[in-house]
């Protein structure tokens, strides 16, 4: 599944869950960094440790679009984000091994 396909499934996911409107507008803004950074036609299962460890340093996440550093805490909600995401592709079985490197908050 590409990347872009498993990131509106999970935002439906998330909608069938009643999450307000503002939670999936924000959680889509959060996962198009990710697309971003890794292209919306990307395959789940081609995503690997080294590759998050590289989103994790990438001006994709620390930066806005304007160049300026984005906030501690917009980093840390973006890489849960993510986090959350990974972990519902593998439960659906789109990814059978995590690739999220030991420095992922699993909190």
């Amino acid at each position: 599944m590409h990347l872009q396909e498993a990131t509106q499934a999970y935002l439906e996911y998330l909608k069938s869950l009643n999450k307000s409107s503002r939670t999936l507008y924000t959680y889509g803004k959060d996962l198009g960094q990710v697309q971003q950074f890794f292209g919306p036609e990307r395959q789940l299962t081609s995503i690997l440790k080294v590759h998050v460890g590289k989103f994790y340093k990438s001006p994709e996440l620390l930066n806005k679009p304007d160049g300026t550093t984005r906030a501690p805490a917009s980093l840390k909600k973006t890489i849960r984000v993510f986090r959350m995401f990974m972990l519902w592709a593998q439960e659906k079985g789109y990814l059978e091994d995590l690739p999220l490197t030991k420095d992922t908050p699993m909190g």
